[in-house]
């Protein structure tokens, strides 16, 4: 489902049931890359990534956690699905994407509310990138906090 290459250079696969595999020397999937902010591989095996755990603390569990939901999510709708490409983290721990077509980024946030931001980034591209300039816009935020178009992209300068 997914390709993790974390802060250390780690890298590894995440099944559709949450598991770590190990990379194949004689087979790359064509999953979604994750990069970023994300700790090492025991690190995340350590601490519980359990919805029912109330004492997980970890940042990065809780951050691995939500690009697995982003991963199901994209994983269940077509034009999604093909249109991510790359996940990634930054320094703030806003979940980025990275599409293939167009060179911008779409900030997500968290995981949160997925279908509402979702629907509003589909409006988006029909209304405003309907025209087939993909490259007019450097980011895309679908974080909550912006409730208003104005607050919604960033224009390339």
């Amino acid at each position: 489902m997914l390709r993790v290459i974390n802060y250390t250079n780690e890298s590894y696969y995440i099944d559709d049931e949450g598991v770590f595999m190990p990379l194949s020397e004689k087979y790359t999937a064509r999953v979604p890359v994750v990069n970023g902010y994300l700790f090492d591989r025991m690190t995340e095996k350590m601490v519980p990534a359990s919805p029912d755990s109330a004492t997980t603390t970890s940042l990065t569990v809780s951050k691995l956690k939500q690009v697995f939901d982003i991963a199901t999510f994209l994983q269940a709708h077509d034009f999604w699905g093909a249109q991510v490409q790359q996940i990634y983290v930054n320094t703030s721990g806003d979940i980025e994407l990275i599409p293939r077509v167009g060179v911008h980024t779409i900030i997500l946030g968290d995981a949160g509310h997925l279908e509402e931001k979702f629907d509003k980034l589909f409006l988006f591209y029909s209304t405003a990138i309907n025209k087939g300039d993909w490259n007019r816009y450097s980011a895309i935020n679908c974080r909550p906090r912006h409730r208003n178009n104005e607050d919604l992209y960033d224009r390339r300068s």
